[in-house]
Order: structure tokens, then sequence, then C-alpha cells
């Protein structure tokens, strides 16, 4: 959005609840649809005829969009619902991880179908080919109907940000970045710390519900003076530009946007070789360092190998790595799709 307004864009962002995350710039005009939570059965038909409704009276006062982009589950299935025409639905998930993986019979069926439901005859967007090829398997939706745009770094602001102080300046140490959250498996990191015995640190930023199962973790590996419990940090980028590696546990991802951020900045990156992402993004500076998803010992064994190439000068990132995720070319591909 801010990419888009810097170009002489006007940008509306329709936020479905109230909560604002992310600040943007001031000339991004933000709204707010304000999700009800009904007590009546049809409350997503109730918020799908209320964001048409939101729909219609900022085209009022805008004009006609010309491109309209619907991002995350619930945004997908208020627009789909509320039928809004010449929408592009953008996919930043493996669905069928997220909605399938432990669902069962009814329940499995009756998710996937809702998914079906929603993204047929529609244009979709993914942040990765392997969502596309996701899509395409799992959810029925109809081959080239779906575009794959990668998520999107700002090179420029990112390095700008690594600049100011780092509060962990002075020691050696590996940063993983991510909501403590079971499919990032902090879990699997920590195991595959411990069995690396390395001199480095080991920083975590970021936070979430599984805070204290992690710290428990930490406590029975015999890991406290070791592991570093940093928060969520407004900006984590000196952190990881310091770092020696940066490492990503997942079981799945998106697309894994932490580590487009960290090539950026030239930091050498291991991440489990999950669905979706990794692979795409560390092809091919750092495609020796992708470990077996839920195997510690694997993934203990990618972080002792870069470090010891890292030591060794066995690796090069250059900026040709990131050029293909940078804000100019990802805002292009978008712009292409206004009607």
């Amino acid at each position: 959005s801010t990419h888009f307004v810097k170009k002489g864009h006007r940008v509306v962002v329709l936020v479905i609840k109230d909560t604002i995350e992310i600040r943007l710039d001031d000339r991004v005009v933000i709204e707010s649809l304000g999700f009800i939570k009904y007590k009546v059965f049809p409350k997503y038909l109730i918020n799908a005829l209320r964001l048409k409704k939101k729909l219609s009276l900022l085209e009022e006062r805008y004009g006609n969009f010309n491109l309209k982009i619907s991002n995350l589950t619930l945004s997908n299935r208020l627009m789909s619902l509320a039928q809004i025409s010449n929408t592009y639905y953008c996919i930043h998930e493996n669905l069928s991880r997220s909605n399938l993986f432990k669902r069962k019979g009814l329940s499995r069926m009756l998710r996937k179908r809702r998914i079906n439901t929603m993204l047929s005859k529609k244009y979709i967007l993914a942040v990765s080919e392997g969502i596309k090829q996701d899509l395409y398997i799992h959810f029925n939706v109809r081959q080239g109907s779906v575009k794959t745009i990668y998520n999107p770094v700002d090179i420029n602001l990112i390095r700008a940000l690594s600049e100011q102080p780092n509060p962990y300046h002075g020691i050696k140490y590996l940063v993983h970045v991510g909501r403590m959250t079971h499919e990032k498996r902090h879990d699997v990191l920590l195991e595959a710390y411990k069995r690396s015995d390395l001199e480095h640190s080991l920083v975590l930023v970021g936070d979430g519900p599984l805070k204290q199962s992690i710290s428990t973790k930490i406590e029975q590996l015999g890991l406290g003076d070791k592991v570093i419990l940093a928060g969520r940090l407004e900006n984590p980028y000196p952190v990881m530009k310091a770092a020696d590696l940066l490492v990503l546990s997942s079981d799945y991802e998106g697309f894994g946007i932490v580590l487009t951020e960290a090539l950026a900045l030239h930091t050498p990156v291991v991440s489990t070789d999950c669905q979706s992402g990794p692979r795409e993004i560390m092809s091919p500076c750092c495609a020796n360092y992708l470990a077996p998803v839920d195997d510690a010992e694997g993934l203990s064994k990618k972080i002792r190998q870069a470090l010891a190439d890292l030591e060794n000068d066995n690796i090069c990132i250059d900026d040709t790595v990131v050029e293909r995720f940078s804000i100019d070319r990802i805002g292009q591909q978008y712009l292409s799709l206004c009607r």
C-alpha cells in the first residue's frame, strides 16, 4: 500500500475487524467494517451483506476501484458470500495443512467443500508456487486460474532499519523470527540447537500462545543460559543482520518472508524443506541448507554445515538472490492486474 501511494495511486485498505496491527503511510485510506459476531447462525452472511454495502459506499466516495484484492480467510469468505466481482483472492497459507491436516471424516469433507465453494471460479493469487500446487491438488481449483506473485520485500527500508542499535551486539548467536505457535516448531529448533553444541547463543524473536511451553522446554533441555527470549520486536532487522544464521524450523509456511528479509541483509539461512516457500526462496544460494521437516538431527546437521561454510567463506549471498522479491518488481506485477 505504501509503495502504491508513493507511485501516485489512491489506496483504500478495508479492515474486516477493528484492530489495526500495522502502521501505514498517512496517504493510505484505512476503513473498518467492524465485523460483528452475531449470535444468530448466518453471521457470515450478514457481515458479507454489510461488506457489500460498505464497498458500494467506498466506490461512491472514491470512484470504481481498478484493483480489488482480498487477503486471508475471513476476508475471502465474506467477499465470496457477497459475490463481489472482479476480485483477486490472495492465498497466504498452505490451506491443506492449515485447514485439513488434523481433520477427518465429515469435518474434513465440510471444510474442504467450504474452501472449494469459496474459491470456485475466482481469480486467485498465491504467494508461492507451493501454494499454487496445493490449490490445484487439494481444492479442485481449475488449472490456469492461479497466478503466483511472491510477497514483496522493501530491501532499502529493511537495510536502513537494520542500521539501528542491536541489543545483542557483541555476542555470537543464531536467530529465529516468528510467532510462538505450533507450526513454527520451536521444539524441533531447540532440540536441534541442543544437539549442535554450539558456542553461539540462540535468540528467539516473537511472542505467541506457546511462549510458556517454549520456556519450559528451554529449561528441560538445560538451555536457560544460552537461549534468549527477545519477545516481539518493533524492528527485528538489526538482530537479523548481526546473526550468523537465521533458522526456520516450521512444519509448513505460506511463503516464509523472514527468509527473504534475512537474505536481503546477507544473513545466511537454514530452514526445514517444508510446504511451501523455503525451497523457492533459498535456491540457489542456500539450497544446501534445507533440512527434513520434524527432524531435529537433520536440522542440527544443516546448522553445523552452514556455520562451517560461513567460516570458510563458502556462502555467497548477493543482491540477485532477493531482487526477484523487491517491492518494485512485485508492485509492478500487482499493478499489471488493474482493469
